[in-house]
Parts: C-alpha cells; structure tokens; sequence
C-alpha cells in the first residue's frame, strides 16, 4: 500500500513553494528599489529616509501576506505555520 505524500510534498507538488518564493523576492526586491530611488535623502534627510524604510518593509510584506491568503481558502493558520516551517 502506497504511503500518503507528507503536506510539504504535497505543497511542493502544488507549486506553492514557487509561490512562496516569488513572495519572498519580491519583499527582498521592492525595499531595495526603494532604498536605491531614495539614497540621496540618507545624506541629506536621513530621518526622513529611516522612516520611509520600514514603512515600505511593512508595505509589502503585508500585501504579499494578503495576496498569498487569498488562496488560502481554509486552515489559515495550518498554512501560516507550515509556511513559517519552510523558511526556518
């Protein structure tokens, strides 16, 4: 009898670690464009510049969040753990 495949494997299959991986470059990548685009505030206003960083972090993290559980029809907090599982 053939043995069930685990939820990771199951997940792999789904293609939601590519997913997953999409969402991770993109919260890479944005505050990077951000941080290149507002370079010249660090010398000139580097108050300024420190705030917009972490409000462009939380930014995109949260729509990423948004955007990945809205495939998440049921077990959010299943997936949500599972998803912190991959990353560790």
């Amino acid at each position: 009898m053939a043995k069930p495949p685990t939820f990771l494997a199951w997940r792999i299959r789904d293609g939601v670690l590519a997913q997953s991986a999409g969402f991770g470059f993109l919260v890479w990548l944005i505050p990077f464009v951000v941080a290149f685009l507002i370079f010249p505030l660090k010398e000139s206003w580097r108050s300024l510049f420190e705030s917009i960083m972490p409000v462009t972090l939380a930014s995109i993290t949260v729509l990423c969040a948004v955007f990945y559980f809205r495939g998440v029809k049921d077990r959010f907090l299943r997936e949500a753990c599972c998803r912190r599982a991959l990353v560790s």
